[in-house]
């Protein structure tokens, strides 16, 4: 049987997740709006019910069976990080919850969103080709759902334990079988780089490492810059943008939001954008994050990625700013689909980041030079043309004197 590793060789808290926790989006979980999504975690147990825990135990022995592991090993191996789990939710969740149930809220949960992970990211996971659930092609049909239900804000797994669970042999196996593959959907790009890729800087759970992707590299944001108590109003469209002499450029690489930068002088500007792939399931995951930026700010998480798309939206009025973007491969993907989307983002809040971003467009356009530039080239083309006739003037001068006996 398989025996994991001790606890204090693998778990610590990640310095930059130590902030965070595992919230609720008030609104949707005292307005009971969490409809037929699947449970994970313990903030909706009030939602779950019997389907569910029979599908999720019949998950759990699959894997202990693959795994070769005794239930009472995972669950101790659980235990022995209680304290941190505990300490990974907010709101007091877990308080009146003794060490079992917790632990078998973990394991339980933690194995079932590791299977539908690895079933998204097409690993093979031996289930029978008439699972209810992870037979063939079941996954993908009800993509929607699933990802809706592993990315809702509250139904969060820590990653400290669906890592300690990745130690099981049968989850080790899989996992090298998805190394070598980086897929560009949203949603898989984010369960790919979540439980795939080794990180030195481990997110807190899912939802915050779809954070990340969309934020960029670490030590990129401007979010130390003071926010004014004025608004500082719309910057224009792109098209606007592009006939007053701004040109829209996309960034190269991984950078996300936080790489975004404006550079202009006296001829012109350019305003360097992330790189906006959209696929069917961007909008479903963008309404997470925002409920997920919006429970944050109050723990003091700046809603950079909210005000980023606030600011797309000043963007993108008609189909000829989004075509602008597409042109410069700044937009990406079912773009039609991305004046629907931003319609649909209520956005309310701001960061240091896009203030930033928008004063400086503001404070340096380059059609503000236009003017000047072109009353220096008028007076330039008077002052050459002067300056012409005057030495035509006395080269003839000079020829006529030079001709007199």
């Amino acid at each position: 049987m398989q025996s994991l590793p001790s606890p204090n060789q693998n778990i610590a808290q990640p310095a930059s997740a130590a902030q965070r926790k595992v919230l609720v989006y008030n609104p949707d979980y005292h307005g009971k709006k969490f409809g037929k999504l699947w449970v994970l975690g313990p903030n909706y147990r009030a939602n779950y019910d019997k389907f569910q825990e029979g599908i999720k135990e019949k998950a759990l022995v699959h894997v202990l069976c693959n795994s070769q592991c005794l239930r009472s090993a995972i669950m101790g191996a659980i235990g022995d990080m209680e304290t941190q789990v505990r300490a990974a939710y907010a709101d007091d969740v877990l308080d009146g919850l003794t060490s079992d149930v917790v632990q078998e809220i973990m394991v339980v949960d933690g194995c079932f969103f590791l299977l539908l992970s690895f079933s998204i990211l097409g690993a093979k996971l031996k289930f029978p080709e008439n699972d209810l659930v992870f037979g063939t092609g079941c996954v993908t049909e009800y993509m929607g759902m699933w990802l809706e239900s592993m990315f809702f804000v509250g139904n969060q797994i820590p990653f400290i334990v669906l890592e300690k669970l990745m130690d099981l042999s049968f989850f080790k196996v899989l996992k090298q079988t998805l190394k070598c593959k980086q897929p560009l959907e949203l949603g898989k790009r984010t369960l790919h780089k979540f439980l795939i890729v080794d990180q030195n800087s481990k997110p807190m759970d899912l939802i915050h490492c779809l954070q990340s992707i969309m934020l960029g590299p670490e030590g990129r944001s401007n979010i130390g810059v003071a926010k004014k108590d004025d608004d500082i109003g719309d910057i224009g469209t792109a098209t606007k943008l592009c006939k007053h002499g701004v040109k829209i450029r996309k960034l190269e690489g991984d950078l996300g939001i936080r790489g975004m930068r404006y550079e202009s002088n006296a001829f012109g500007a350019v305003l360097y954008l992330p790189v906006l792939r959209v696929d069917r399931h961007t909008g479903l995951l963008l309404r997470c994050l925002l409920k997920y930026e919006i429970a944050q700010e109050p723990q003091g998480v700046e809603p950079e990625v909210i005000t980023f798309f606030k600011f797309i939206r000043e963007l993108i009025h008609t189909t000829q700013d989004r075509e602008v973007l597409e042109s410069e491969e700044v937009v990406q993907g079912q773009s039609t689909d991305l004046l629907g989307l931003l319609g649909t983002l209520d956005v309310l809040v701001s960061s240091g980041n896009m203030h930033s971003i928008k004063r400086e467009i503001v404070g340096n356009r380059p059609w503000q030079w236009r003017k000047p530039l072109k009353w220096m080239f008028i007076i330039s083309s008077i002052l050459t043309l002067a300056f012409g006739f005057m030495q035509m003037y006395y080269g003839i001068l000079s020829y006529y004197n030079q001709g007199k006996p």
